[in-house]
């Protein structure tokens, strides 16, 4: 079996906006909420997985059910207006992938709660997704500090990144992330707990 580029961005967007202003433990709680109440069930070889949701699913919900339910926050409103917006103006990867990466941002930053950042997360080429708490990480990898200043340097971060791995960036910085565990054992990393 061949795993091909995924057609739907809106898994991407429930990401991107889940992992706003959150520490990971919360996003993956909101997460899981979000698939338990709206997810999709599919069952095969006697497996039962959960699938993102529908943005039409999610769009006819209450935001106030997504706030309570779960805890979702200011969050419910932009979950609720990204899949609004996408029912009515649909948005394919496979779209994205046909045209230029800065393109592709604008069309993704155009869905009501995705800015640069969350774009970046949705459909990151070489433009890895950076925010406060990456800077802290990557500053303290390759500059062997801690920056005082972190929003300021998300900017000088991105470039470093850009510079060092170019067209492949987001996937270095997606290597970083998901070996940080490991990477936490043998460089001091004030985040990684």
């Amino acid at each position: 079996m061949r795993i091909g580029l995924l057609e739907d961005v809106f898994g991407g967007v429930v990401l991107a906006i889940l992992l706003q202003m959150a520490p990971i433990e919360r996003s993956e709680r909101m997460m899981d909420a979000v698939l338990a109440l709206a997810g999709t069930e599919i069952s095969f070889d006697h497996h039962t997985v959960t699938l993102w949701p529908r943005a039409e699913d999610v769009a006819a919900l209450d935001p106030g059910l997504l706030r309570t339910k779960a805890k979702l926050g200011y969050r419910a409103e932009r979950l609720v207006g990204a899949a609004q917006y996408l029912a009515s103006h649909p948005v394919s990867l496979r779209g994205l992938a046909k045209i230029p990466e800065e393109e592709a941002m604008k069309v993704l930053t155009a869905i009501p709660g995705i800015g640069k950042y969350s774009a970046a997360i949705i459909f990151g080429q070489s433009t890895p997704p950076i925010d406060a708490w990456s800077v802290v990480i990557m500053s303290e990898l390759y500059d062997r500090r801690t920056p005082a200043h972190t929003r300021q340097e998300i900017g000088r971060v991105q470039e470093e990144l850009a510079k060092r791995w170019g067209k492949w960036s987001w996937l270095a910085f997606a290597y970083i992330l998901n070996d940080i565990d490991n990477l936490s054992k043998e460089y001091p990393l004030s985040r990684v707990k």
